[in-house]
């Protein structure tokens, strides 16, 4: 486990402080009935984390989630672009 002067928000790059209310962005792989189409889910940085399959990101605010889930629902653009 990391210790929290390790933990840098992988959006912007800010290092987490004591009492900062920090978010985890976890992905999925893409299922079989979606193959291009992987999952985001947001939580609290210290709620346990099932499956080996799973991409954990650091997430600092609610700003930086925002700007990461965009970032996500530009790839279903992308996927969608293609599709058609």
């Amino acid at each position: 486990m990391l210790v929290p002067d390790e933990i840098r928000c992988d959006v912007c790059g800010r290092q987490k402080g004591e009492t900062n209310h920090w978010l985890q962005c976890i992905t999925q792989p893409a299922k079989e009935e979606f193959p291009a189409i992987e999952g985001i889910g947001f939580g609290p940085i210290d709620a346990p984390i099932s499956g080996t399959d799973v991409k954990v990101e650091h997430i600092c605010c609610h700003a930086c989630a925002v700007k990461r889930f965009s970032q996500w629902l530009g790839t279903l653009n992308t996927v969608e672009r293609k599709i058609a």
